[in-house]
């Protein structure tokens, strides 16, 4: 955890505890960027869709926790990919799905 820990801090130049896409790409060629997406047995080309991945909220920026906790996720078989893809999306439809109620819901109200 603490090589992750070092990991992030160095990526987050602005030392303000997110990274972004830059970030994260800007770091692609270190040898501890090399040696993080061996140990998730993935490619530096893949960086994008990692990337998507670690920033659970979507708001274009990972913390340091998101960080932490997808990579410790990421550990492991292809299928630990797959599952924290589909858990992503799963979450990602949840909101969607939450909004539209909450839409209906005011709408409902004002009838």
């Amino acid at each position: 955890v603490s090589y992750l820990k070092r990991l992030f801090s160095d990526m987050d130049s602005h030392r303000s505890g997110m990274i972004t896409l830059e970030d994260f790409k800007q770091h692609l060629q270190s040898k501890d960027m090399r040696e993080l997406f061996r140990s998730i047995d993935l490619d530096v080309s893949e960086a994008d869709g990692v990337f998507r991945i670690l920033d659970w909220n979507s708001d274009g920026s990972i913390s340091q926790d998101e960080f932490l906790s997808g990579c410790l996720r990421l550990r492991g078989t292809a299928k630990a990919l797959d599952v924290l893809v589909l858990m992503r999306e799963t979450d990602r439809m949840f909101r969607v799905c939450l909004a539209e109620i909450r839409a209906l819901q005011d709408l409902l109200l004002l009838a």
